[in-house]
């Protein structure tokens, strides 16, 4: 385990500051994709089309893995605001409601996982609805630009 974080920062060290940025954005945007277990697709697509180096993608799969918990945390949400959004009904949308019927579909997971897919399926779908309608343009070039602004105030100091 400590072979692969020493791994990661010896990759990290390489990129310039204009690839931190990117990696960064890559790394938390594919690690907030709202399928568990499916995090890396999304994160490998980006950092290709982006043409990070190889370095840039150990980094980015650092980053990917460091995100599992909020991952985990963020689909509920993610299926309810894809379920607003689906129905144009985001101001008025009852989401404490949504999100506690998720939560409770998740928590049986553990005991009937194929019987969860098969509940949570069109609510995957609505997440990544909205992962990629509200995340990826907003998201990405902000922490594009925090990623790519602190790491130029480290390299100067």
């Amino acid at each position: 385990m400590i072979e692969r974080i020493r791994r990661v920062v010896a990759a990290f060290r390489q990129l310039t500051p204009h690839q931190i940025g990117i990696v960064l954005a890559i790394g938390i945007i594919g690690g907030l994709f709202p399928v568990p277990g499916l995090t890396t697709i999304p994160c490998i697509a980006l950092a290709t089309l982006a043409r990070l180096p190889a370095t840039g993608h150990i980094v980015v799969q650092g980053i990917n893995f460091s995100m599992t918990i909020l991952n985990l945390l963020s689909v509920p949400y993610f299926a309810c605001l894809g379920e607003a959004l689906w129905a144009s009904n985001v101001i008025h949308f009852d989401y404490r409601e949504c999100v506690s019927e998720k939560v409770a579909v998740v928590g049986q997971a553990k005991d009937a996982p194929l019987a969860t897919l098969r509940a949570f399926a069109t609510a995957f779908l609505l997440a990544i609805f909205a992962w990629a309608i509200s995340f990826l343009p907003v998201a990405g070039p902000l922490l594009y630009l925090i990623g790519s602004g602190l790491s130029q105030s480290f390299r100067r100091n």
